[in-house]
């Protein structure tokens, strides 16, 4: 488990040593450090800004991460540092950032905050400005801090992250992808049209099987209660899943993960926001047939959980859903149903596209150099690999001693 950085990297409450640092490349440029809670009370009108420009940036957005903060860095809140840069004091980029130290190696790493909940690392920044100058400014505001290394994770190749990634960035590992189907009604029009015959003859069959046995229908949760209680039996159900395969997932190994989603399913469940989190649920006669859970931003649905009833898995509800769910995001004006990454055999049937996502490293210090070399690109891949050698019946003896959501 990482824990909070040496009391040396800090100085009051809510900076850091860093804080309004000149960058020696744009003298107009000034990155600030501001740390904890500290962040959304001072930043939060200007975040909220840059953030609903954003198209991929649910995951950078105050609402989602005070959240997420009052659970992940409760107990350490100086874990949390929100990175800020000004031009001539008008913000022009905010970096939220989760700063962590390995057990005794002297070494201080900076991640994007909100895992292992959220799927996109970016950063919010404004139109105007130079994005490499920027980005520059806040790496060297990180580096004054005394980070050794910083880390991202799934970086989109159309975001604003990647476009200003220096040249020292190295990616780690091989890409993957964030499959997506377009929603608004001329484009899944087309995309629908476009499916291959023995694709579309498939849906067909699986409606029908599922529509002999009872109604079909597209159920939305009426209050957050009820949110909370599908969220649940959601969980449970992947949980369940990930067991049966032998498979880990970061997330589902922190039982704070779980209270962290409540929390979303509670404050973010309702009608109104910048960001909401949706629970569409399909039901066969009444019974409950398939689930997701998804967050809502700027147009985009982002699906972040689906599961589905043992009683009708023959029947492929998880396929169904998608397709009610599809159409219901062209009826609400929702312009992209994101699948999120990574790209898996059942996404592929339903997507009109996708990204590149991809990991990188950037080291600040020759500390930060040394742990990648040895911990980040040779050891982690050796046990993660090791992992996945081992017989399925082995993996799923250990997922179900592991998982703790």
């Amino acid at each position: 488990m990482p824990t909070a950085p040496s009391a040396t990297v800090f100085d009051e409450p809510g900076h850091s040593r860093a804080a309004h640092a000149a960058s020696a490349a744009s003298p107009a440029l000034t990155g600030e450090i501001v740390r904890g809670a500290a962040a959304f009370a001072a930043l939060a009108a200007e975040w909220e800004r840059l953030a609903a420009r954003a198209a991929n940036g649910v995951f950078q957005t105050p609402s989602f991460l005070s959240i997420w903060a009052r659970h992940f860095t409760a107990d350490k809140p100086e874990r949390f540092w929100c990175v800020t840069v000004r031009m001539r004091g008008e913000l022009c980029l905010v970096w939220p950032i989760e700063i962590c130290r390995c057990g005794p190696i002297p070494v201080r790493i900076a991640s994007n905050a909100g895992a292992p909940i959220s799927q996109y690392d970016e950063i919010l920044i404004a139109p105007k400005g130079d994005p490499l100058a920027l980005f520059a400014a806040a790496l060297e505001t990180l580096r004054a801090a005394g980070v050794d290394l910083l880390t991202v994770e799934r970086v989109r190749a159309d975001s604003a992250l990647a476009a200003a990634l220096p040249a020292f960035a190295r990616r780690l590992g091989e890409p993957d992808a964030a499959p997506f189907t377009v929603t608004d009604p001329e484009g899944l029009k087309a995309f629908l049209a476009s499916r291959k015959s023995k694709l579309r003859k498939e849906s067909n069959r699986r409606r029908n099987a599922l529509a002999a046995i009872g109604e079909l229908e597209l159920v939305m949760p009426e209050d957050p209660a009820t949110t909370r209680l599908w969220l649940e039996e959601t969980l449970e159900l992947k949980r369940d899943w990930l067991k049966d395969k032998g498979m880990v997932s970061r997330a589902f190994l922190d039982r704070r993960t779980h209270d962290c989603l409540e929390s979303f399913a509670g404050e973010l469940g309702g009608s109104g926001g910048a960001v909401r989190l949706l629970a569409p649920r399909l039901t066969v006669g009444g019974r409950f047939a398939a689930q997701e859970i998804a967050f809502l931003h700027n147009g985009a649905y982002h699906l972040f959980l689906r599961a589905f009833s043992p009683e009708f898995a023959a029947h492929g509800p998880g396929n169904v859903l998608t397709e009610m769910v599809l159409a219901w995001c062209a009826e609400e004006g929702i312009l992209r149903y994101d699948m999120l990454p990574p790209r898996f055999r059942n996404k592929r049937e339903w997507q009109s596209g996708e990204v590149e996502v991809a990991d990188y490293a950037m080291p600040l210090t020759a500390t930060g150099r040394l742990y990648q070399g040895i911990v980040v690109d040779t050891l982690k891949p050796a046990i993660r690999n090791l992992y996945y050698a081992l017989p399925q019946g082995m993996r799923s003896f250990l997922a179900g001693r592991t998982l703790r959501l």
